[in-house]
């Protein structure tokens, strides 16, 4: 898929390189001369424009890609400035960044794709780690539910997933696996990108590294580490 990100702090260039290592084809944008020059050889294309001035989008392909996303955090007037002229040039995909509610209470009546919160996110995904002793990727439902990224070890690999015992755990189900898989991307670079396993069944074959993404509760999430552990 094709993305443009627009603002290259430190959040907005790990959106853009983490974008790009999955395969993703990203245009970057920041008025920062330095910070352009230092992602330019990470992504498809940088540009130097200031977003918040309109003819910038005469030269930005903002009807050739996915989604465009704002990634600004110091500057909230010049992310609903970037909204309001992205929504005028008709740009249908959108996703922006608020760093507390305030924002993004302002920004859900521009009725976009997507908010993110990074900030909330980040320190609530830290304080879950305590809690899941630090071996899962999780992110919050509700207060209790969650959905759980565990990864397959070498004693699974090669086993059917009838082998975890997922479907005997209450309050447990699996969603999806991701499995690394390499590929050439539209640029014909050579890259790595997590992809669904399609057709899962009892009998599907893991892989070391496979990602099992489930949904259930912290309580069925430790015995799900506690099967993982007898393999």
């Amino acid at each position: 898929m094709d993305y443009i990100v627009i603002g290259l702090g430190t959040y907005g260039q790990v959106v853009a390189t983490e974008l790009t290592k999955q395969g993703h084809t990203v245009i970057a944008v920041d008025s920062n001369d330095t910070l352009v020059d230092h992602i330019k050889d990470y992504v498809a294309a940088a540009y130097v424009l200031d977003a918040t001035d309109e003819a910038a989008y005469a030269v930005l392909p903002i009807h050739k890609v996915n989604s465009v996303i704002i990634t600004i955090g110091d500057n909230f007037g010049a992310t609903i400035r970037i909204v309001a002229l992205l929504k005028k040039n008709g740009v249908k995909s959108i996703f922006a960044r608020a760093i507390d509610q305030i924002q993004r209470g302002i920004l859900e009546a521009f009725e976009l794709d997507c908010i993110m919160t990074p900030e909330e996110e980040a320190a609530h995904n830290f304080v879950q780690r305590f809690e899941f002793e630090g071996s899962v990727e999780s992110y919050s439902v509700d207060k209790d539910h969650h959905v759980f990224s565990v990864r397959v070890t070498d004693a699974y690999h090669d086993i059917p997933l009838s082998s975890i015992g997922i479907d005997d755990i209450d309050g447990l189900k699996l969603l999806d696996i991701r499995r690394i898989q390499e590929y050439n991307n539209l640029l014909g670079l050579r890259v790595h990108n997590k992809l669904i396993v399609p057709n899962l069944s009892p009998s599907t074959k893991l892989q070391t590294n496979d990602e099992l993404i489930c949904y259930g509760t912290p309580s069925a999430y430790k015995r799900l580490c506690n099967e993982l552990k007898k393999g």
